[in-house]
C-alpha cells in the first residue's frame, strides 16, 4: 500500500482498509457476483465518507449512505445463497460486509449480531488454515467502534435541547467519557483500552494500525469535546456562585492537562510513526489541531 502526501489522500487509506478479502470475478455464481457489487457499494461509501470527513467543503451531488444501503441491499442478496457462499470460502466475507454496511447505517445492534456471525465463520476458515486478519481484527473492533460512535451521539443529545447544568454534564462526564476515580471507569474510557488493546495485536499490519490509532483519536475528540461542554455549562448556569464557576473551569483544565492531553500525545506519536512524513504528516497535523 503506498504512501500519500495530503490528508485527501491518507484518508482513501482508510479506505483501502475496509476492502475485505478480494472476490472471484470469475466465477458466474449469482450470489458472488452480489457480493462484488456490495464490496465496491461500501468502498465507494467509505471512500466518499472520508474525503466529506476530511474537506466537508466538497461539493458531492449524493451521500455515503446511498452507496451503504445499496452495498446492503446486495449483500442481503447474497446471502439469500448462503451454501454457496459457504462453499467458496466466502460467508465470512459476506457477513462481515453486512456487519460494516449496519454499522455505517447506524444499525448498531444488527450490526453486532453480524460482526458475532461473521466471526465465528472466520474462525472456521482459520481451522482450514485461510487467516483473514483484517477481516478479523474489523469485527473483534466493531462494538468499540459503534460504542465510540454512541459517546459522541450521547454527548450531541445532551447538548441539544439546552445548556445542561453543570451537575448534569459533569454526571454525564464521569459515567459516559472519563472517571479519574481507580475504583471506577467511564464508558469511553473503557472503550479506549478495548481498541488499545485490540491495536497492540496488529502492529505488524500498518493500515489496521494507522485505522484503530485514528479511532482513538476520534474518541479523544469526543472527550475533549465532553470537557468543553462541561466548562460551558459551568459559566452558563445561572444557580452557580462564581467560585463554583472557577472551580469547575479549573476542574476542565486539569481533566485535560492530568488525562486527556497524555493520551493525545502518546497517539499522536503512535499515528507519526505510520505516516511517511511523520510530524510533518499533513493527518497528524489534522488530529492535533482538532483535539
Amino acid at each position: 500500500m503506498k504512501h500519500r502526501l495530503n490528508v485527501k489522500h491518507s484518508a482513501n487509506r482508510l479506505t483501502a482498509l475496509l476492502v475485505l478479502a478480494g472476490l472471484s470475478l470469475f466465477s458466474a455464481c449469482i450470489s458472488i457476483r452480489h457480493l462484488d457489487h456490495a464490496q465496491d457499494n461500501f468502498n465507494r461509501g467509505a471512500a466518499l465518507e472520508n474525503q466529506l470527513r476530511f474537506n466537508p467543503q466538497t461539493e458531492v451531488l449524493t451521500s455515503p449512505s446511498l452507496y451503504y444501503n445499496s452495498a446492503y441491499s446486495d449483500v442481503n442478496k447474497a446471502l439469500q445463497k448462503k451454501d454457496d457462499l459457504k462453499k467458496d470460502d466466502l460467508l465470512a466475507n459476506a457477513l462481515a460486509i453486512k456487519a460494516l454496511c449496519e454499522w455505517r447505517l447506524k444499525m448498531y445492534d444488527e450490526a453486532k449480531k453480524s460482526a458475532d456471525s461473521a466471526m465465528e465463520q472466520i474462525l472456521g476458515l482459520e481451522r482450514k488454515g485461510i487467516r483473514l486478519p483484517r477481516d478479523k481484527t474489523l469485527m473483534e473492533a466493531l462494538p468499540s467502534l459503534i460504542a465510540v460512535e454512541q459517546a459522541h451521539q450521547s454527548l450531541y443529545s445532551l447538548q441539544r435541547p439546552a445548556l445542561a447544568s453543570l451537575a448534569a454534564a459533569r454526571d454525564h462526564y464521569t459515567t459516559e467519557i472519563f472517571n479519574a476515580d481507580p475504583a471506577k471507569e467511564a464508558k469511553l474510557e473503557e472503550v479506549l483500552k478495548k481498541i488499545e488493546a485490540i491495536r497492540a495485536k496488529v502492529m505488524d499490519i500498518e493500515d489496521l494500525s494507522l485505522y484503530l490509532v485514528q479511532s482513538e483519536l476520534t474518541a479523544l475528540k469526543t472527550w475533549s469535546d465532553a470537557l468543553d461542554f462541561l466548562r460551558q455549562s459551568a459559566n452558563k448556569d445561572a444557580s452557580l456562585s462564581d467560585s463554583a464557576k472557577k472551580e469547575a473551569r479549573e476542574f476542565c483544565s486539569k481533566q485535560r492537562s492530568d488525562f486527556l492531553d497524555p493520551q493525545k500525545k502518546e497517539l499522536i506519536e503512535e499515528l507519526s510513526k505510520l505516516l511517511p512524513q511523520g510530524t510533518d504528516d499533513p493527518l497528524v497535523k489534522y488530529w492535533d489541531r482538532l483535539i
